[in-house]
């Protein structure tokens, strides 16, 4: 499992110190250039989350979905 943020301003040196900061246990990294598009990730703030099959199995928009996420990730860290 990867987090993966699309934030062009934020380095993997940043998101690594974030990781760190709020211990999580998987690794990050930055998005291929296709990925959003990809995705059809269309305004800032969107959420998605892929399983290891690439499918896309949650999905939530701007300001939504925040207290759902340690759900989200304890889902797809199980498989």
């Amino acid at each position: 499992m990867y987090l993966v943020r699309a934030d062009p301003s934020e380095t993997l040196e940043y998101l690594e110190g974030y990781r760190k900061e709020l211990d999580y246990p998987w690794p990050v990294t930055v998005p291929d250039p296709g990925m959003l598009k990809n995705f059809r990730i269309l305004s800032q703030s969107s959420k998605a989350a892929v399983d290891g099959n690439g499918i896309i199995t949650y999905r939530d928009g701007y300001g939504r979905g925040r207290d759902s996420w340690e759900s989200v990730f304890a889902e797809l860290a199980a498989q």
